[in-house]
């Protein structure tokens, strides 16, 4: 097949190209970091036959069921139907952001007639994942803030130097209080996260 009959999507982000090809059968889905990216204008072709590709998965189409986005917004999910094996495997594609997840979604119906577009639930946990994480990372800075804040700890970077110095301008008590509202802000969005019922946009292979 020649270039002229592969429709391809390039995703950019500052850390990664993600380079969509169609070839009428498959779905080619290649991704570059850094020095690896292919210089601008490369034809799709040319896209396939990289050398060095940073990451490349192959996905039939007559075999995607689902497209859905990933709650944080940072990439796609495809839910394939099952194959000989009997087993339905899921293909993450991650390293976009929200706008290039919507560009494939645009897309993606274009060159496979035979997906349209729906909403789905969201999973709880991936909506929570983030504040969860921050809930962590508000911990342990508390807990380093309040043992600086105390005098018990001396940095020799300027940037632990500087963090101690701050700790201990608000003292234990206003780090335990800066941190405890951090940790009841993240704690709020976790409940909220498990308690709504977000939806995602997504592509589903049409019925019949």
């Amino acid at each position: 097949m020649s270039d002229g009959e592969i429709q391809s999507l390039l995703v950019s982000t500052q850390e990664q190209d993600t380079h969509f090809v169609f070839d009428g059968e498959q779905l080619h889905v290649v991704w570059f970091l850094g020095a690896e990216r292919p210089r601008s204008g490369s034809t799709p072709g040319a896209i396939l036959k990289h050398k060095r590709p940073g990451q490349k998965k192959t996905i039939p189409a007559a075999r995607i069921g689902r497209v859905r986005g990933l709650g944080s917004s940072s990439g796609l999910v495809f839910a394939l139907r099952a194959g000989k094996s009997g087993k339905a495997p899921a293909v993450k594609v991650e390293g976009l952001d929200g706008l290039g997840v919507e560009a494939v979604l645009d897309w993606l119906p274009t060159v496979v007639p035979a997906l349209e577009e729906t909403t789905l639930s969201s999973p709880p946990w991936e909506a929570a994942k983030p504040p969860l994480i921050g809930l962590g990372i508000t911990a342990l800075i508390t807990g380093v803030g309040y043992v600086a804040a105390s005098g018990d700890l001396e940095g020799r970077r300027a940037k632990a130097k500087a963090f101690a110095a701050i700790a201990k301008s608000l003292g234990p008590g206003g780090v335990l209080a800066l941190g405890g509202l951090a940790a009841a802000i993240c704690a709020a969005l976790v409940a909220r996260a498990f308690m709504g019922r977000a939806t995602v946009r997504a592509l589903v292979a049409r019925r019949g």
